[in-house]
């Protein structure tokens, strides 16, 4: 999913790039390569990202691959069982009000 993400979003900022430089041909000629510079850049991560090792970064930097994804499914798991005790929590702050 990560990989389809990346991919995706890059492909449309890819796609917004090359529409403004083509309707601005006139532009300042720095304009014009800063445009084409993102391009380029975008291109790259399309292919790094297209690739069968493509590693997984993020936060924390110290990790990457299935070790950042197992990190953050962790997390995530971990925050949801925090939610879904919110409404215990809740009532508890509330009876410690009240009283």
């Amino acid at each position: 999913m990560y990989q389809d993400t990346r991919l995706r979003d890059s492909s449309r900022q890819l796609q917004k790039l090359s529409v403004l430089l083509a309707e601005n041909e006139s532009a300042p000629a720095d304009w014009q390569e800063y445009l084409q510079n993102g391009i380029e850049q975008l291109n790259a991560d399309m292919d790094q990202a297209s690739r069968e090792d493509f590693p997984v970064k993020g936060i924390p930097k110290t990790m990457e691959g299935d070790e950042l994804v197992a990190f953050w499914k962790d997390t995530w798991a971990d925050f949801a069982t925090a939610l879904n005790a919110w409404p215990e929590i809740r009532k508890a702050a509330a009876e410690i009000v009240e009283a």
